[in-house]
């Protein structure tokens, strides 16, 4: 896990000395080592690259960044300030888990290498296998490569979107920058901390903003998930085309008993989480006490590696929101230690501009500030890796609106007696109605008419706070919509888990823990495992009102009762609302008269009601912006 920078200039416009900055701005992500390089491939051509290392995999200086293969096929780290020489040079972010096996096969080609960690398998896989070989990786990354030889910076990230690449391309100037956030490209000067109004109305309106590659922040875009990008030096331009190497095959559907359903996904989170303990540094558990992390820590348990293990929480005070009851049901069944820290009011104000120069983008949540905390505390008790359950939830149907979803899908398609059983188990289990018949029989009129089916990827918002005339001049906007392909559970699923909803968590995670030097690693979002269940028939992932069932039937021997039978969802939720009638109500509440009055172009001042989801926004928006000013520069 690091932190990545780096330039394509033309002409007048490379300072070394600004990327060498922008690097140091990202020193939380790599505390443990520094490297740039540079080179001028066409005389009036520039590349540069920097890395700050946080070390995990081999933490000898031979696997240091920016990583260089010289015309001799050596493999060397560059020194500080080095330049030339080099046929491919990388900076690299991330992990790629299936390195030892990668390495094996590359080995059995001709191979060598130097080092024992991935980011020379990264290197190798791209000297033997092209551009292709981002499809051979199993992992969370955001990389570039200079190729020397076809004069091509080529780029990728990770199918979910775990680890950020952020980048700026001005062709009229001729300067490309990339970095691994967008602080560091504010401190290279390349762009200015100003609202890109579209992306601000749409976040408002639509809650919407990982899901595109327009950042909020005017001029910076972001690579998308799945997909590869190859910036080219052609003459006096610099162009850019991209890709996507990867995506979910909607229609492809796995026929299979129950119980090889739940065997074949044991041993797909079985080999999932085994890899993603691979680590040369203490590795531990975000665990909150729901299914998923509980899974991730009990499978942890189930492959022997529990020794040294510690799991972090976070607790409430507040009974409706605590799960430590079912956090020590899972510790007490694993027998491995645990420690957890206590988020109030008090320690938000104290942390809230820290929290949001990481996130830099607003939130409309505080759950990300409980998870932050959990971070901090991992770093206090020197565990360097953390394993959490994220990510399950978008493919095994673990949020309370999927019921609706597959309920209104029964109801459009006619087949009212899998609708009439499943409303009356998702009455039963989980005390809802989301489809009562009267909703149903207008989704099947509806339906006859042939209305088109389609799914909207994120519902308007209410949007009563933002300014009228700003309101106006995006009048036009309209919520993205996808087509329902297989059903519409899948395509849900499908649309949460990679157009926006679960990048935007991975977003939080991956700030909250870098600000901390942490790693947090994702069991659930290895892509074998997603595709795996996707495949297989929706009654196997939801059916009798119960989620995840082929989880919880694939767990049932490892998990406690008490957490696999579990039918409501926390998660690391904090009384934001009730955190305002308290003793630190009037600092929130001048807080957000500030942020109004900053953002006045944008949103009402006074519009926002205390505690609400506006309120955070507005007050998040306003000091992520506050805070990138800080690192402008002339």
């Amino acid at each position: 896990m690091c932190g990545i920078v780096g330039t394509m200039t033309l002409g007048a416009h490379f300072d070394l000395r600004r990327v060498e900055a922008a690097r140091d701005v990202l020193a939380h992500r790599g505390p443990d080592g520094v490297g740039l390089w540079s080179d001028s491939p066409l005389g009036s051509a520039h590349i540069a690259l920097g890395h700050r290392r946080l070390s995990v995999l081999d933490l000898t200086t031979r696997a240091s960044q920016p990583l260089l293969l010289d015309s001799c096929g050596k493999v060397r780290p560059a020194t500080l300030a080095q330049t030339g020489d080099a046929e491919l040079a990388l900076v690299f972010n991330g992990e790629i888990y299936n390195y030892i096996e990668l390495r094996s096969d590359l080995q059995r080609t001709g191979a060598t290498f130097v080092s024992s960690g991935d980011t020379e398998v990264l290197l190798r896989a791209y000297e033997h296998w092209g551009e292709s070989c981002v499809e051979r990786f199993n992992g969370m990354f955001a990389f570039a490569l200079w190729d020397r030889k076809r004069k091509v910076l080529f780029c990728a990230r990770d199918r979910f979107g775990e680890k950020p690449f952020h980048y700026v391309l001005d062709e009229n100037a001729g300067v490309f920058a990339f970095a691994s956030e967008v602080k560091a490209l504010v401190a290279m000067g390349i762009v200015r901390p100003v609202l890109e109004q579209k992306a601000t109305f749409r976040y408002f309106k639509f809650g919407e903003l990982a899901g595109t590659d327009q950042t909020i922040w005017q001029g910076v875009r972001r690579l998308l998930p799945g997909h590869a990008m190859s910036v080219r030096l052609e003459g006096a331009r610099i162009t850019r085309t991209d890709h996507r190497y990867w995506d979910v095959d909607q229609d492809r559907t796995y026929e299979c008993n129950d119980d090889d359903a739940h065997e074949q996904f044991a041993d797909a989170f079985r080999e999932s989480v085994r890899m993603r303990l691979r680590s040369d540094v203490p590795v531990g558990t975000s665990l909150s006490g729901g299914l998923d992390s509980s899974s991730v820590l009990c499978q942890v348990h189930a492959l022997g590696a529990a020794a040294g293990q510690m799991a972090f929480t976070a607790r409430m005070t507040d009974p409706r929101l605590d799960e430590g009851p079912y956090v020590d049901a899972v510790l007490t069944a694993t027998g491995i230690p645990g420690v957890s820290i206590l988020p109030t009011p008090q320690l938000l104000i104290s942390e809230l501009d820290t929290l949001c120069y990481h996130q830099e983008e607003p939130f409309p949540t505080t759950s990300i500030f409980a998870s932050y905390l959990v971070q901090g505390l991992a770093k206090q008790y020197g565990v360097t890796v953390l394993l959490d359950g994220q990510g399950a939830d978008e493919f095994l149907a673990g949020y309370t609106h999927y019921p609706a979803v597959l309920l209104s899908d029964f109801a459009r398609k006619g087949q009212f007696g899998s609708w009439r059983r499943e409303r009356h188990a998702v009455r039963q289990r989980l005390g809802a109605d989301p489809v009562p018949p009267r909703v149903a029989l207008r989704l099947f009129l509806g339906a006859l008419r042939g209305s088109v089916d389609t799914l909207t990827v994120a519902p308007p918002l209410k949007d009563d706070v933002l300014n009228v005339d700003f309101k106006e001049a995006h009048s036009d906007e309209r919520p993205r919509c996808v087509a329902v392909r297989r059903d519409a559970l899948g395509t849900r699923m499908y649309a949460d888990l990679t157009l926006g909803h679960l990048q935007e968590l991975l977003r939080y995670a991956d700030r909250n823990s870098m600000a901390h030097s942490r790693e947090v690693r994702l069991p659930f979002l290895d892509h074998r495992l997603v595709e795996l269940t996707l495949s297989l028939s929706r009654r196997q992932v939801f059916s009798a009102g119960e989620s995840k069932r082929v989880l919880r039937h694939a767990m049932k021997s490892l998990v406690p009762q008490t957490v696999l039978q579990r039918r409501d969802k926390i998660g690391f939720v904090t009384p934001w609302a009730e955190w305002w009638s308290g003793a630190c109500g009037d600092v929130l509440a001048a807080r957000l008269k500030d942020a109004e009055m900053s953002l006045r172009d944008v949103v009402r001042p006074g519009a926002a009601r205390a505690g609400s989801r506006d309120a955070l926004s507005i007050i998040s928006l306003a000091a992520c912006k506050a805070q990138l000013e800080s690192r402008a520069t002339s």
